[in-house]
């Protein structure tokens, strides 16, 4: 059990089990008791030998109470706890990297999928696939839930090349070596599902899924929440940013160009005569145009240093 960022070994280092199931928890106190007796009795009929990790993503309300009268109950039960909420992404990232399963399933504690079909996803992983996603036939959640999913996949199939479902869940069956591999990524902004599709490339599969409403509490996302994702999404996962940097460089370049070929022009249509009068205003445009020239200089280098790293 992690408390106060200390990892509980117990069993890890001397038993290896098939199959892992890694489950980050924020607020989730009315679910947790259900969601281990389902747990249990479905991968107890399935016949592997299977960890609970549970991550406790610093909830504020009985979380943490109820996984610890697990913990207590259950050897399978595993618990790391944050000292604070930093988000579902660093909680899987955390459960993966503690999970030491041949196959590692990621699901949500919210009861909307039915941990009654996790073999579903096993046994189709273990047809030779890297990862294996859950759709749902159905979903179950508010609009702004499932048009703000639905887009995030499309930016995600536009940045990768890599078609994935569009209703595919947090429910998921990954590889061991494919785990290993998402371990390798240290990035502190990070999108797991941009990263497994990238790894993937294509050694994908998908099975359908039940959807259900959630069983107690409220969800965790909202738009501002999925905002926030896909912008971590695009400059975590993408050139865009600087490129974008890149090609407003040469836009104030441009300008800048323009305006000094401007003053060059004043001065040649003015003459001599006027050339006295018109002296201190022709030159403030010429060192406006010089220093607009200027700022886009650090713009150009920061694209062509990303062109030349990534």
């Amino acid at each position: 059990m992690l408390q106060h960022d200390e990892i509980d070994t117990r069993g890890k280092a001397e038993t290896a089990v098939q199959l892992s199931v890694v489950i980050p928890v924020f607020n989730e106190e009315g679910n947790l008791r259900i969601l281990h007796e389902r747990l249990t009795k479905a991968l107890g009929a399935f016949g592997w030998s299977y960890e609970l990790v549970f991550v406790d993503d610093g909830s504020t309300d009985g979380s943490f109470d109820a996984l610890r009268g697990l913990y207590e109950r259950d050897p399978a039960v595993h618990i790391l706890r944050f000292t604070r909420n930093y988000g579902q992404q660093m909680a899987c990232t955390a459960g993966f990297r503690y999970a030491h399963g041949g196959v590692v399933v990621l699901m949500d504690s919210d009861l909307q999928v039915a941990p009654e079909e996790i073999p579903l996803l096993v046994n189709k992983l273990r047809e030779g696939y890297d990862i294996v996603y859950g759709v749902r036939t159905t979903r179950v959640e508010s609009w702004v839930r499932r048009t703000g999913s639905q887009a995030v996949s499309r930016i995600l199939s536009r940045i990768t090349g890599v078609n994935t479902p569009d209703n595919a869940s947090g429910f998921l069956a990954l590889d061991r070596q494919f785990v290993d591999n998402i371990n390798l990524f240290n990035e502190k902004s990070r999108y797991l599902s941009g990263i497994m599709a990238w790894l993937s490339y294509g050694r994908w599969a998908a099975v359908p899924v039940s959807h259900f409403p959630r069983h107690a509490g409220v969800t965790k996302y909202n738009f501002r929440k999925l905002a926030a994702l896909t912008f971590n999404l695009i400059c975590s996962s993408t050139l865009l940013p600087l490129r974008a940097i890149f090609c407003a460089g040469w836009l104030t370049m441009a300008l800048g160009a323009l305006g000094l070929l401007g003053a060059a022009g004043f001065f040649l249509a003015e003459g001599n005569g006027n050339a006295a009068g018109r002296a201190a205003p022709a030159s403030l445009r010429h060192s406006r145009s010089m220093e607009t020239v200027n700022a886009a200089a650090p713009r150009q280098i920061a694209g062509l240093l990303a062109e030349l790293l990534v």
